[in-house]
């Protein structure tokens, strides 16, 4: 194997992929980090074995809040 026939076969092994500068890269983070759920308010801890409706309410509250549950 010459060396024309190794750059070819080394161009060849990713085909379709280029090469992108920091700020494309830190573009698409925020994109992503963007659509990432925030962290929920703390909700106080059950009072019982059997939650309320208030209790189950104040953590689908939070959760909804914070973008993990739809509104």
């Amino acid at each position: 194997m010459n060396e024309s026939q190794e750059k070819r076969i080394l161009n060849n092994v990713s085909p379709g992929t280029k090469k992108v500068g920091l700020g494309e890269r830190l573009i698409a983070l925020e994109k992503t980090v963007a659509v990432l759920p925030r962290q929920a308010v703390a909700v106080d801890d059950a009072a019982g074995a059997n939650p309320t409706k208030a209790e189950f309410d104040a953590l689908l509250d939070a959760l909804r809040a914070s973008g993990v549950i739809a509104e």
